[in-house]
């Protein structure tokens, strides 16, 4: 690393002092979210406005699922680290998520289809449901809240509407 963007610092502990260097960070340039998720996330801010559903966006995939086995645990660590699912959705009285939303816009398309496998066969051995929905130019708010409560009774809920 170039030390001239290097910040250091002291830290006193009971062993002396020691020096950390810290690296001087800027903010990205690219937006938090991509045109196209914001347009599905005010889509989902309408649906769920009148409920006590709420939205994350870009929530790390470690902060919903934990690795269950050692065996396995390096070669699943590079679909796990540093990823984020798109939305999801909880109640936050309960603390219990609801679902996890994937939206599959044109990065899906080569790149990501390896990403989005590894999702749906992680998610198929918890109780939370992913759902996946294509890229749209314009989300109707009727069509997205059906997919997402026909996603969920198909597999969770047996034909019971929670959303």
């Amino acid at each position: 690393m170039d030390r001239r963007k290097m910040k250091q610092i002291e830290e006193k502990g009971i062993w002396g002092t020691k020096y950390v260097i810290i690296p001087n960070f800027k903010e990205k340039e690219e937006p938090f979210i991509s045109k196209d998720e914001f347009k599905m996330y005010r889509c989902l801010e309408e649906i769920y406005k009148d409920t006590d559903i709420r939205i994350s966006t870009q929530v790390a995939l470690n902060q919903i699922l934990q690795i269950n086995t050692k065996r396995y645990e390096e070669k699943l660590l590079k679909h796990y680290i540093g990823r984020s699912l798109d939305f999801v959705l909880f109640n936050p009285k309960n603390q219990k998520i609801i679902c996890c939303i994937e939206l599959n816009d044109k990065t899906h398309i080569n790149k990501r289809t390896e990403r989005d496998i590894f999702l749906q066969e992680a998610f198929e051995y918890t109780s939370i449901p992913i759902i996946f929905i294509a890229s749209q130019d314009n989300y109707n708010q009727k069509e997205i809240k059906e997919i997402i409560n026909r996603e969920l009774n198909e597999k969770y809920l047996k034909n019971k509407e929670v959303v």
